[in-house]
């Protein structure tokens, strides 16, 4: 027998025949564990005692020996390992049987005093494990159970238990925190680390959301609110990121008793991260203007154009200044969601300043075209729920249901400007409205027969490729013969990856009379970057540098080419959108024309493969649908409609009129050649029904839809039908 597998069933004649034969009893087995590992693992009081006396005791100088038998609750071989340990890590050993409930093992350890536990230990060797947000019950009853004896335990273990009690989840750790405070005079401002980073029990408690303790620790005597934790961050930050805590007025008022003591003439040194984002996004939420410049001078430039939003509002007209001006704008922006917050706030609050200072802000990103400049139209006309959507432009799955609900109720007040709808509409906004409607079911929003209003076209595909990936499952399920170009695994594959032709449907491309104004605009921003540059010269000429030679001979000289670089740059796309433009309107005649052809990747059929009755609905309600159009194969709504074999579907577009029954598709074959095709008998007889159905209509083999059923050999009854 192997002299592992020995030590694991205790079988001590085994591990003395194992070691006669010549087995090292310090060798691994595949798991990298010793025999004395193993036998200490399954709880083998016996089997460790043998392997100790033959030698294997240098092994417990090891840190993970004790703490072995320690998690498996084996109080007997604990006993047997303590008086050969030496090991480096074995402060955790009585952690461990505390937070997993093996407090026997725990009392073992106290009462035999053979360590204490060492703070270089500790920081050095990656301190104390993450533990579960229950495991201070454990720590609770262990405490509570020996409150009248005196334990000989180091105070790190009374600062970690704190700390234990202020994660735990809902407050349940009030009534310990509240012990150890008391009758242990545990320090509230310990820094215990966990893992690799430092915690405190103040920012965990705020980082937790858990109120009633962040109180009774804020109360407590001598805490410190600047001590960061988590991230290097002060539990005021951690406060702030937690979402449920700041929604109540308790956590904004204790977030303003927190303020109070940060330090503004420090380094901000913590982490930026999405839980920074998160305690922006909380603190825009906020009427507070107080609470928002504290955290600019806590965090200050260290987080980068984050907190240009924060500096907005604050009316840091200067911060502002300094952040337009810092190269890291090319680099990156704030999130979305926190001009979102910034519009919501001017919605609620007449705040002029802050109002003039973000637009000044947005005609910088506009002239620097990291912007549209319909965000600085609609801030001037104050419609700030309409402006949420172009904040969301470069998003590959486009803005949340709240944005594009907020876009569908404001869309009366921007109907009433109408070069802004013309450029909505022109540059595709209006369409990728339309898409971000029918994604979130918002097509019941009472303006959304207003929004197919302003579109000229509704049969264009969704504009963001990886939405479209979403919608394969419905054309995957269509096994129609007539239409398997559409559900063909190449043809959703063309679909997904934009080819050239989807990238000019895609992209916006400027009208005729919008690359005028847009060529007029360009020409006059060079004329500017002109007499700047003329201006800088004049002003060099006048006051050379000649104490700096590593500087150029003109300084002005390298602002002046990248500018030109970049006029020519924009120049050269503003005439490949021209070119687009022209393009687009010879292939299809006229790009906006309600005459386009229908597309099979159009919300009309997305609707009907979809099987969504009364989005379809709404769309013929709209007064914009023509069931005569077809696709680039001849194929109009109906038959795709039979052909995904939606009934009530072919039932509502019967109900609506303006349809032809006949209309062919280019193989010649109508409506009811489609039916026949998928030998669906309900939706034949609701053709014949109508007395609308000619016939004597040929395909182009020169077969009759009784032929075709014929030479098919479809269902009798279906011939039968058609006879009828």
């Amino acid at each position: 027998m192997d002299i592992h597998e020995a030590a694991k069933q205790n079988n001590i004649d085994a591990i003395k025949s194992a070691i006669s034969r010549g087995s090292n009893i310090h060798a691994l087995n595949e798991d990298g564990s010793t025999p004395l590992c193993v036998a200490a693992q399954h709880g083998q009081t016996e089997a460790c005692k043998y392997l100790i006396a033959q030698g294997a005791g240098s092994e417990l100088q090891r840190p993970n020996i004790l703490e072995v038998a320690v998690k498996g609750g084996h109080t007997d071989v604990v006993a047997v390992l303590w008086p050969n340990c030496n090991a480096e890590r074995e402060y955790l050993a009585l952690e461990t049987a505390i937070s997993l409930g093996f407090h026997e093992i725990a009392d073992f350890l106290l009462e035999n005093g053979g360590f204490r536990y060492c703070e270089t230990d500790c920081v050095e060797k990656g301190g104390f494990p993450e533990r579960p947000s229950s495991a201070f019950q454990q720590w609770e009853r262990f405490f509570f159970v020996r409150q009248k004896r005196k334990l000989p335990m180091d105070r790190v273990y009374l600062d970690y238990a704190l700390l234990l009690a202020a994660k735990a989840e809902r407050n349940t750790g009030l009534r310990l925190s509240d012990f150890l405070l008391q009758e242990y005079l545990v320090d509230a401002n310990s820094q215990i680390k966990i893992n690799a980073g430092l915690e405190t029990p103040l920012t965990a408690a705020a980082e937790y959301g858990n109120l009633d303790i962040l109180e009774l620790l804020i109360s407590h005597p001598n805490t410190n609110f600047t001590i960061c934790g988590k991230f290097k961050w002060p539990a005021f930050l951690h406060l702030l990121a937690n979402s449920h805590a700041m929604s109540l007025q308790r956590g904004h008022d204790l977030a303003r008793r927190l303020s109070f003591e940060i330090p503004s003439n420090e380094f901000f040194t913590g982490v930026v991260n999405m839980s920074m984002e998160t305690a922006f996004s909380n603190l825009l939420r906020l009427n507070n203007s107080d609470l928002v410049k504290r955290v600019i001078s806590l965090v200050r430039g260290a987080v980068g154009l984050l907190i240009l939003p924060l500096l907005i509002r604050a009316h840091e007209v200067d911060g502002v200044k300094w952040m337009l001006n810092s190269r890291a704008m090319w680099a990156s922006q704030p999130p979305p969601s926190l001009w979102v917050l910034l519009c919501r706030y001017f919605e609620d609050h007449e705040d002029q300043d802050a109002l003039n200072l973000f637009i000044s802000v947005a005609s910088f990103l506009v002239d620097q075209n990291i912007w549209n400049s319909l965000i600085l139209k609609c801030l001037h006309l104050r419609i700030f729920s309409f402006v949420q959507q172009f904040f969301y432009r470069d998003e590959v799955l486009g803005p949340p249901s709240q944005v594009t609900a907020a876009t569908l109720n404001e869309l009366p007040v921007a109907l009433a400007d109408h070069s802004l709808m013309e450029e909505w509409t022109s540059q595709n906004f209006a369409n990728r409205a339309l898409w971000n409607a029918v994604h979130y079911d918002l097509w019941t929003n009472p303006n959304f027969q207003k929004l197919l209003g302003c579109i000229p076209n509704l049969d264009r595909p969704d504009p963001l490729p990886i939405r479209r990936r979403l919608h394969f499952p419905t054309y995957q399920n269509i096994s129609h013969a007539f239409l398997s170009d559409i559900g063909s695994e190449e043809a959703l594959m063309n679909d997904a990856s934009t080819g050239p032709v989807d990238r000019l449907r895609q992209e916006p491309y400027p009208s005729l009379k919008d690359y005028q104004g847009q060529f007029m605009a360009l020409e006059q921003s060079n004329k500017r970057r002109l007499i700047m540059a003329r201006q800088e010269q004049e002003r060099f000429q006048e006051s050379p540098v000649n104490d700096a030679p590593s500087l150029p001979a003109n300084p002005c000289q390298e602002f002046n080419d990248r500018a030109l670089q970049a006029y020519q740059m924009q120049l050269m796309l503003l005439e490949r959108q021209n070119k687009r433009r022209v393009l687009m309107a010879r292939q299809e005649g006229g790009f906006h024309t309600p005459e386009n052809p229908l597309h099979p990747r159009g919300v009309i059929a997305w609707a009907i493969f979809k099987g969504n009755y009364p989005l379809l609905d709404t769309l013929l309600l709209s007064g914009k649908i023509n069931l005569k159009t077809q696709d680039s194969k001849g194929r109009n709504p109906l038959m795709y409609a039979i052909g995904a074999r939606q009934t009530s579907i072919v039932k509502r577009l019967l109900e609506h009129g303006d349809i032809d029954l006949n209309l062919r598709d280019n193989e010649g074959n109508s409506a009811t050649f489609y039916a026949v095709e998928g030998e669906l008998l309900d939706i034949v007889r609701l053709l014949m029904e109508t007395q609308l159905v000619d016939l004597s209509v040929r395909n182009n083999k020169g077969q009759t839809v009784q032929d075709f059923a014929k030479k098919g050999k479809k269902d009798k009854e279906i011939i039968a039908a058609l006879t009828g």
